[in-house]
């Protein structure tokens, strides 16, 4: 059933905010952040504060500040710049890796725009094609119009020419995250786990579980309480002895972004300062490695 939501300025929804409890010592800022980031934004960090928001009750507990809120949004924002650097190396990694070995395999045949190569779960190859035909579509990079024909209609045979050490530069990492699970041809892939060092066993999980969290951080989505869509597989071997955390959460995706991290090139600044930032702040720590959402 459709809603009629009416529209609130930023007043009226501050005002709403203090109705319900929750402290704003500085309207005047919190008007600014507001209007910065979207009230709709801040109430899915807000939520965690209300009573019982599930069955109506958006009360906020005894003592919750604005400012509180606000700064467990700037570690989460702090935190979402971390890990797209971290996300930055390991997918450009795997990308050149991946096109290297479909390329020694395949050659360059566009054998990546055929259904058959793909193992047939639930309409998996025609997704996986079409949206690679989307990516190369939207594309203006001049390589690939260098193997384009461009007066041709049908997309199918446009990009028949396209290798895949060139196609690989513009699909999606969620695309090529597909393409490592539902390849009928795991060889590539196996080649790729082994090029950098990591465990093959979770490998090409692991990949897709890395593309949907960064969909989460280039769109600046919440991390903080929040679960991972896709859970990120951490084999024991890699697990903290002291740091308790739930397998759905955001921290099993970091623990495995900072060893493929040390793995690519050895470097571990950014994974320390995230384990860092996780124990000075505890309440937010707690958000990323044991979620519980109202």
């Amino acid at each position: 059933m459709k809603r009629d939501k009416p529209f609130w300025t930023i007043s009226e929804l501050i005002a709403l905010l203090k109705s319900r409890e929750l402290h704003i010592e500085d309207e005047n800022l919190a008007r600014r952040f507001l209007h910065q980031i979207n009230y709709y934004r801040f109430s899915g960090y807000a939520r965690e504060f209300q009573i019982n928001p599930a069955h109506g009750d958006d009360q906020f507990a005894k003592g919750v500040s604005f400012e509180h809120i606000r700064q467990l949004m700037t570690l989460d924002s702090q935190l979402r710049h971390l890990l797209l650097q971290q996300l930055e190396v390991i997918e450009t990694t795997i990308r050149a890796e991946y096109a290297h070995e479909l390329g020694r395999l395949f050659g360059n045949t566009a054998f990546y725009l055929d259904e058959d190569t793909y193992v047939d779960v639930k309409g998996k190859p025609s997704q996986i094609v079409d949206g690679i035909i989307r990516d190369l579509g939207r594309s203006n990079s001049r390589m690939i119009g260098h193997y384009t024909d461009t007066n041709i209609k049908d997309p199918m045979s446009r990009y028949r020419e396209v290798p895949i050490w060139v196609a690989v530069e513009v699909m999606s990492f969620g695309r090529i995250s597909n393409m490592l699970v539902y390849m009928k041809e795991i060889t590539p892939a196996k080649k790729v786990a082994k090029n950098i060092g990591v465990q093959w066993g979770p490998f090409s999980e692991t990949i897709h579980s890395f593309s949907v969290l960064r969909n989460i951080c280039a769109h600046w989505m919440q991390l903080w309480n929040r679960t991972l869509d896709i859970q990120c597989h951490v084999p024991k071997k890699y697990r903290p002895r002291n740091i308790k955390f739930t397998p759905n959460s955001m921290y099993a995706a970091i623990i495995m972004l900072n060893h493929y991290r040390l793995k690519i090139d050895g470097n571990n600044d950014i994974g320390d300062t995230i384990e860092k930032m996780l124990n000075d702040n505890p309440e937010f720590g707690n958000g990323i490695r044991n979620p519980q959402m109202k």
